[in-house]
């Protein structure tokens, strides 16, 4: 395992970097690593990170500043670990050059324990990336610019930027892990909804889970029945999952059906299948207008809402995901939703219709 220490953010180059080597990195493929700033910690967060190379014994050269430094990477299946590799003073990002297929960053395990280290975000131009990894960031903001061979995103314990996961639905996503996360149902509807390629999906742990989203999210799997392996579905950690109940008044037959297995994460047994009755053709039909469409605000919401293009007096109607009407209020420059449960729902007002998340 290589540590790499912090340096002054100077033009220096590594004495094995040699510019014969530096010929042999691809620098088309780019992987951006932003730092959020500290006023501790000397003012500056490190980084760890580990990279697989696309093909065994490739060069990478991984830029700080005016420092560059070029590695071998040498096994696609082995990922070489950088631990505690340190923003220079003066720098805020660290750029990664190279026919990278993975990378994974996590938070480095010293004497002490995990140290939670931030990296802000992460900007991936990469065509040779095929799979992202991140664990125990504190935030995390995604700007995906080019990954045609992406297939593999795993998020666990960490914050998520949602509307940087925005241009997902646009890759050849196979393999989607959200544990313990902000992400709702909603987010991973809109990644795996006509995607057929998708074959396993964990979402686990996570702090908005309802028996509504793990419907929807059922409801959304792409159909696998002339497919020769079946997909799995990890809707739990384990038997002692705190979303087990929300999960036992689902209807698993719904993602059954479309030859989708569904999985404990530990020991990857069966979960029992569900109680639940719902059935996806039931949820409720959006009604569309050639009027003004509605905008609420804050969506997501907690505690209330204000819906623009919207009279005074105006009769609001709010339907969970299964049609049901909860609330039905006048409006009067705001609408109280802090009776309603966390998840997904449809607001109607004259005959126009807008999604709503709650958390």
């Amino acid at each position: 395992m290589k540590k790499l220490f912090k340096f002054l953010c100077v033009a220096v180059f590594t004495t094995f970097t040699l510019s014969a080597v530096a010929q042999e990195v691809n620098m088309d493929n780019k992987i951006v690593l932003y730092q959020h700033y500290y006023s501790f910690n000397d003012g500056y967060t490190d980084a760890s990170f580990s990279l697989a190379p696309y093909n065994n014994n490739t060069y990478v050269m991984i830029q700080r500043g005016d420092v560059k430094e070029t590695f071998l990477l040498e096994d696609e299946d082995y990922p070489t670990n950088f631990d505690d590799y340190g923003f220079l003073e003066g720098c805020d990002s660290i750029v990664i050059y190279g026919d990278v297929s993975i990378i994974e960053i996590y938070s480095y395990q010293n004497s002490s324990g995990y140290q939670r280290e931030e990296i802000e975000k992460i900007k991936i131009d990469a065509s040779t990336l095929t799979n992202v990894s991140i664990q125990d960031m504190d935030f995390m903001t995604f700007d995906f610019v080019c990954c045609p061979q992406l297939r593999g995103v795993y998020i666990y314990n960490t914050r998520v930027s949602r509307n940087s996961l925005g241009l997902l639905p646009n890759f050849p996503i196979r393999y989607l892990t959200f544990d313990q996360t902000n992400i709702t149902a909603s987010h991973v509807i809109d990644i795996i909804k006509d995607k057929d390629l998708l074959q396993t999906l964990r979402f686990t742990r996570n702090r908005n889970s309802t028996t509504a989203g793990y419907d929807s999210i059922m409801c959304a799997l792409n159909d696998r029945n002339a497919e020769t392996q079946v997909g799995t579905f990890y809707s739990l950690y384990n038997t002692s999952d705190t979303n087990s109940a929300k999960f036992s008044e689902t209807n698993t037959s719904n993602a059954q059906s479309k030859n989708w297995q569904i999985k404990y994460v530990l020991g990857s047994a069966e979960v029992p299948a569900g109680i639940g009755t719902y059935n996806c053709s039931s949820s409720l039909e959006e009604i569309t207008s050639d009027d003004a469409t509605l905008t609420i605000y804050p969506n997501p919401a907690t505690n209330e809402i204000v819906i623009n293009n919207v009279a005074n007096n105006g009769l609001v109607e709010i339907f969970d995901i299964t049609g049901k009407l909860v609330k039905q209020v006048v409006y009067n420059n705001k609408v109280d939703v802090s009776n309603l449960l966390t998840g997904v729902y449809t607001i109607k007002v004259n005959n126009k219709t807008q999604k709503l998340v709650i958390e």
